[in-house]
């Protein structure tokens, strides 16, 4: 018999758990749409993901944004009254219902005022699932028997076990073609001597024999390790004003929390570079204050150098997303051309970068153009231009969204 269970927990007095996830499955073009303004205004240290309040517009939609729930209506429905001594109606006159009470929808105003904007809260969850809906670190195939990854699978029946391992529907079903394959034909002599037999060891004979019985059995089974290791590389130089490098760090605050949401067996490698490269942690990745002159081959090199001594190709999937202002020292640029396209690119499943665009400029710069140019010929590598924060969900998204042709 199916079970079916109805999740009817309450969140906020504003409906039951099935009722918000009606609500927000009806309207989630609209909500997706209020969130992409949620990652602009504010500072990089508060930017995570909390309940968050949302304002959702209400022009041009038909229907009601209100989250459906019981109402008391008395108004509503077939009723049967008993009106003594009525004079203003007759059996069989239709009574139209009163207006004003419920369904009225919205309704405008002479002095202009109006509800026109429906304001929502998500929870942490709802805010994170609906932000990182359809994305995925693309291409990742590469898959091998490392024997650290396994299960234990049923692997059919033994003749032998524990008691609680005993599969009793095999058991009785063997049981049934033991009994079944003793019957043959037999003359009116042997079928006599059978019966005596039977009748003398009743006691002895039993339905169950120890060749009936039939065990689980279950075996450890290696399945393929998909491993993956994502390089987060940022440009911490002098030519990245506070402005850019707070775009860059919440583009790769978004990526580590997608990685952290979404995958947990992906390793994430934190290197800055100004015209040096060192890897670092998290928290000195984020909220370092050194700086220096701009080589941009130095963090290329960097990323090279790890691979090679940490993450072998062959068993890893590897993924490199780097952020920077464009600038760069001139005579680096054929290196950086060479490391990209001879060493890092034809290891690398998927290489994005963003290139983040001054205030008083709105084109990228000469470093862009070099990272197009390849990409023409590595279809790995994929370039963005961010020229305010309102661009961070869009460039994210383009960058990581789902290949539904797969």
């Amino acid at each position: 018999m199916p079970v079916n269970i109805i999740d009817k927990r309450f969140i906020q007095k504003t409906g039951s758990v099935e009722d918000r996830k009606r609500f927000i499955k009806r309207y989630k073009k609209h909500i997706k749409r209020a969130i992409r303004g949620a990652i602009a205004g504010e500072s990089v240290k508060d930017f995570k993901f909390k309940d968050k309040k949302i304002k959702i517009k209400v022009e041009d939609m038909e229907d009601s944004l209100d989250i459906p729930s019981p109402q008391n209506n008395p108004d509503a429905g077939v009723y049967d009254y008993l009106h003594i001594g009525n004079e203003k109606y007759k059996k069989g006159n239709r009574i139209l219902r009163p207006k004003g009470i419920l369904g009225q929808g919205r309704q405008g105003s002479k002095d202009g005022g109006g509800k026109d904007e429906f304001e929502f809260t998500l929870t942490e969850k709802e805010f994170s699932d609906l932000f990182f809906e359809d994305l995925e670190l693309p291409d990742m195939v590469k898959k091998r028997f490392t024997g650290d990854s396994y299960e234990i699978q049923r692997c059919g029946y033994s003749n032998t076990g524990g008691p609680s391992s005993l599969n009793v529907k095999q058991t009785i079903l063997r049981a049934f073609m033991r009994r079944y394959a003793l019957k043959k034909k037999m003359d009116k002599d042997e079928e006599k001597q059978l019966q005596e037999f039977l009748d003398k060891n009743k006691k002895k004979i039993h339905f169950l024999e120890d060749v009936d019985l039939r065990y689980n059995y279950r075996d450890r089974v290696d399945i393929p390790s998909t491993k993956a290791v994502m390089f987060l590389l940022m440009d911490v130089s002098g030519s990245m004003g506070e402005r850019e490098k707070d775009i860059a760090k919440r583009f790769f605050l978004l990526m580590n929390m997608f990685l952290n949401r979404n995958y947990t067996t992906v390793d994430v490698v934190f290197v800055r570079h100004a015209e040096w490269a060192e890897e670092c942690d998290e928290q000195t990745f984020f909220y370092g204050q050194e700086s220096g002159g701009t080589v941009i081959s130095a963090g290329l090199e960097k990323i090279n150098e790890i691979i090679n001594s940490r993450y072998n190709p062959e068993l890893w999937n590897i993924y490199v997303a780097q952020a920077s202002d464009g600038d760069n020292w001139g005579q680096d640029n054929n290196l950086v051309r060479d490391l990209l396209t001879k060493s890092l690119l034809p290891l690398t499943q998927y290489y994005s970068y963003i290139e983040i665009v001054r205030e008083d400029e709105s084109e990228g710069g000469e470093v862009y153009d070099l990272f197009k140019e390849i990409s023409e010929g590595f279809k790995n590598l994929h370039a963005r231009l961010i020229t305010d924060y309102k661009d961070i969900f869009e460039a994210f998204r383009s960058l990581f969204k789902k290949d539904k042709s797969k």
